[in-house]
């Protein structure tokens, strides 16, 4: 071999190492670099223990059964006036959900009232009339039969003070039952169709318990 090849690749080697001599400083400059930043340390704070109910969620895709359902439905029938829930929201037990138009209950009630008002007074003199006649039989200026009829009338008119009493506590009642409220606590569901019209109808959900249904 040539002196002058020989230089060639002596002058090869040289810059080969020159060069990977280069890379690992320029690498290695670069790792310190890297390793000597300082990172900010994590956050840490103090709190006292407690106990407390953690919530579980899960996201699935379903169908959602209630484990116990309350049908309301009216007791009279009414025009709707007021709906005091949306669908969806939770109720208390007690709470008002539908309100029924309660003009003709309330005019059943006075008209209940009056009878008996008048169905008094006729006893009264019922009273009177048996009392005196009672004393003119007694002195023979009235005949047994108007005796009997004065008494028996008076009778009648007992019956009907009793009967004017149980239809002044129905009409109490039909006007109660214009006011619907929430048998039990839970989630109210959409009201029927029938509820925007004559009948108030709608459920609720809430799970105490497991299979259980009833009707209001």
């Amino acid at each position: 071999m040539s002196f002058g090849r020989m230089g060639v690749w002596t002058v090869a080697a040289v810059v080969l190492i020159a060069g990977g001599y280069g890379f690992v400083r320029w690498t290695s400059g670069a790792s310190t670099v890297r390793a000597g930043r300082v990172l900010p340390p994590a956050p840490v704070t103090v709190a006292r223990v407690t106990t407390a109910d953690m919530p579980v969620r899960l996201r699935v895709v379903g169908t959602v059964q209630p484990v116990e359902t309350v049908a309301i439905k009216s007791r009279v029938d009414g025009q709707i006036v007021k709906v005091h829930f949306a669908e969806g929201q939770m109720v208390k037990k007690g709470d008002l959900l539908f309100s029924i138009d309660p003009r003709p209950f309330e005019w059943q009630l006075r008209q209940a009232e009056a009878n008996l008002e008048r169905d008094r007074a006729l006893s009264e003199k019922a009273k009177d009339d048996l009392a005196r006649y009672s004393s003119l039989v007694d002195k023979g200026f009235a005949s047994r039969q108007k005796f009997e009829e004065a008494r028996a009338a008076n009778n009648a008119l007992k019956g009907t003070l009793r009967a004017d009493e149980a239809a002044i506590q129905a009409a109490r009642l039909q006007l109660e039952y214009t006011r619907i409220h929430a048998p039990i606590d839970g989630v109210t569901e959409p009201p029927s169709a029938g509820a925007r019209r004559s009948h108030a109808a709608a459920s609720t959900r809430v799970a105490p318990s497991l299979g259980t249904s009833r009707s209001t």
